[in-house]
């Protein structure tokens, strides 16, 4: 009894049945936010600085101000040599790092963005990823910063949700 219990769950979550990867948003006939790669690359950081540490998320934080903006740059060791209308733009950074005992780093590209009252959700893809391998005692960052008009986000995020390509989970 409990193999076949056991296997109809386990057939029930590896159907995507107990998962739902639909982005939402505002508009029903396209929920997604237009949205330009701002900076992305490796970097080496002191662990405290990781961006998780600063924003209180998990999985990214929203930027938008100078003051947020110029931290970020601090907390990364980089001048990324841009200006930011803030009144206009902000900034979703999002990052992937080598936390306790993993030593490899991936990168990956950011494919939609969408949202609703209460949620942004990202959708990641590591199809044209790199695979950076960290040294005993580096914590490499992996960033990825997109940039999204205000006027097309009127919400404060509460929430983050990052949802791997199920075709580019490839480990």
């Amino acid at each position: 009894m409990k193999y076949i219990v056991f296997s109809l769950l386990c057939i029930f979550l590896l159907s995507g049945c107990g998962y739902n990867t639909e982005l939402i948003g505002i508009s029903k006939e396209d929920p997604r936010l237009e949205f330009e790669t701002f900076a992305k690359g490796f970097t080496e950081v002191e662990r405290k600085n990781f961006i998780s540490r600063k924003s209180g998320y998990d999985e990214g934080v929203i930027i938008d101000s100078q003051e947020d903006f110029r931290q970020l740059e601090e907390n990364l060791g980089i001048d990324f040599d841009q200006e930011v209308d803030f009144d206009e733009y902000m900034l979703f950074a999002n990052y992937e790092g080598n936390i306790g005992f993993e030593f490899k780093v991936k990168s990956f590209d950011i494919t939609e963005i969408a949202y609703n009252d209460t949620l942004l959700q990202v959708k990641i893809s590591y199809e044209n990823s790199e695979t950076v391998e960290a040294k005993q005692g580096e914590w490499i960052c992996f960033y990825n910063i997109s940039k999204i008009k205000k006027s097309d986000f009127p919400y404060e995020p509460r929430d983050f949700q990052s949802i791997r390509d199920k075709n580019d989970d490839k480990t």
